[in-house]
């Protein structure tokens, strides 16, 4: 395999945050509690997403990003770590 990255080195970073800004309902940013609302979760589960200290789990990653509009891959940016 070469030319692949380790992917122990792969880092995530949620966009989440900026995405439910730039997402309006009647003219207003989508709030951690109407996403939290509608995706039958906590609103510290939509918390500990944008600040990536958790993720959805798949199906519901899947329903985040048919509500925010976008696509999975949108939701988080690829960071890679430094190889030595």
């Amino acid at each position: 395999m070469e030319g692949k990255k380790d992917v122990s080195k792969m880092k995530l970073i949620p966009n989440i945050e900026l995405i439910m800004l730039e997402h309006k309902r009647n003219g207003k940013p989508i709030r951690q509690n109407e996403l939290a609302k509608e995706l039958n979760v906590t609103v510290s589960a939509v918390s500990n997403w944008v600040n990536g200290s958790t993720m959805p789990e798949a199906k519901t990653l899947f329903k985040l990003a048919y509500l925010l509009d976008r696509t999975v891959d949108e939701l988080y940016t690829v960071n890679w770590e430094d190889e030595e």
